[in-house]
């Protein structure tokens, strides 16, 4: 291994940047979309913007895509995507 001078620094920093950027680039493309499938109430509420009330009343009048496990509610997020984009 090289002895790198103080001056030399910045240049190398910014080649490892750029290898780390270029490397970050390529496992994005090789890995399929990572997002969370089953959301809970409360990611589900942050992922559409609504109030969990708003949820509520969504759910309770199966407006909106869901599945129940015992008392808890979850929501797929890819489900949830396709009734945003059919504008429900």
């Amino acid at each position: 291994m090289s002895t790198i001078t103080f001056e030399q620094l910045p240049k190398k920093v910014e080649n490892i940047e750029d290898k780390i950027d270029a490397l970050t680039a390529l496992v994005a493309k090789l890995l399929p979309n990572q997002t969370k499938k089953r959301l809970t109430l409360s990611e589900a509420c942050d992922y559409l913007g609504y109030a969990k009330s708003t949820v509520y009343t969504k759910v309770s009048s199966k407006e909106i895509p869901f599945t129940k496990i015992g008392k808890k509610l979850y929501f797929d997020s890819e489900e949830l995507e396709k009734w945003i984009s059919d504008g429900k």
